[in-house]
């Protein structure tokens, strides 16, 4: 389990634009494949899902349901 970093990030509803503080694996936010927002990867361009984001599962290994074959990389 990876540690997380609480991590503001922009949040858009209808006429309501804010920050929300989100836990991020620490990996994710030093991974080369991370993009900006939306959070997300090359591995998961829709969309990093919610077990890997918040550190509960090390992406380390390539999964059935990502796209490439992307794993954690260092930037």
């Amino acid at each position: 389990m990876a540690k997380t970093k609480l991590t503001l990030v922009p949040v858009y509803l209808d006429d309501l634009k804010a920050d929300a503080g989100v836990e991020i694996s620490i990996l994710c936010l030093g991974c080369k494949h991370f993009g900006k927002l939306p959070i997300t990867c090359l591995a998961y361009p829709e969309g990093i899902p919610e077990k890997i984001l918040n550190g509960e599962i090390d992406h380390l290994e390539v999964f059935e349901d990502q796209k490439g074959n992307f794993v954690y990389e260092q930037k």
